[in-house]
């Protein structure tokens, strides 16, 4: 069964969380009337359930670099996928996991 994990982006603090029951916590608050303003400058990203060469997490908008190029993953129709030059990219079984590495994530880097 994969494992079901998010981080939250603080855009003022300009930082990861990634304790699961706080980030947990602040993602169902978000979604509540009362409490949505709140949340505003946060940004939640889901685990992909994959792991890079060196045994790191890969998270949606984690910048890597793999066999054809670097860019960030991201879910699309359903997939995780890389995106390659604002174009949507290759789906992760047409590479091997062995083979990518991240590199970095879209808050933090900028992809060249």
């Amino acid at each position: 069964m994969r494992t079901i994990k998010f981080r939250m982006w603080s855009k003022e603090a300009k930082k990861f969380f990634y304790d699961a029951e706080n980030v947990y916590d602040c993602l169902k608050l978000s979604q509540l009337p009362a409490t949505a303003n709140l949340y505003q400058d946060m940004v939640w990203q889901q685990f992909t359930g994959f792991y890079d060469k060196n045994g790191k997490e890969i998270y949606e908008g984690d910048i890597i670099v793999g066999k054809f190029d670097l860019g960030p993953a991201g879910w699309v129709d359903h997939k995780w996928i890389v995106q390659w030059h604002n174009e949507l990219g290759y789906q992760w079984n047409y590479w091997k996991l062995d083979a990518i590495e991240v590199v970095g994530n879209i808050f933090e880097n900028e992809i060249q």
